[in-house]
């Protein structure tokens, strides 16, 4: 079950850098909170409606020191996450360690949660 999760990760993160709005909608739950590195949040209609529209763009993402713990129907996945991305128009790099969370539901696994925190810079 880690190895599927661990693909839905990949794929959730090659879907946002390719802008593909229709595979996060499905990826992601309806009740999903998606907080941001800058500590704003969005609900899954806000999130999607930001990566189409421009407001995030992603030109890379890197995830790496990824773990996986399985509790019942609820996935949690610990990484860190670097990327090259675009916000507003205005190019930053972000290195992060995040915790997202995936629960299992009837039609398969599903973004409940993400929780980005900022590396601090050495």
């Amino acid at each position: 079950m880690s190895t599927e999760i661990a693909a839905l990760e990949h794929d959730r993160y090659d879907a946002m850098r390719r802008h593909d709005i229709m595979r996060l909608r499905e990826l992601l739950a309806d009740e999903a909170i998606y907080t941001h590195s800058n500590a704003e949040s969005d609900d899954k209609l806000s999130y999607l409606r930001k990566v189409e529209n421009g407001t995030y763009f992603y030109h890379a993402i890197k995830v790496t020191d990824q773990a996986i713990a399985i509790i019942g129907d609820t996935a949690l996945v610990r990484a860190r996450m670097t990327a090259d991305v675009a916000i507003d128009g205005r190019r930053k790099s972000i290195d992060n360690r995040a915790l997202a969370v995936w629960v299992r539901r009837a039609s398969g696994w599903q973004l409940a949660a993400y929780q980005p925190t900022v590396i601090p810079l050495s």
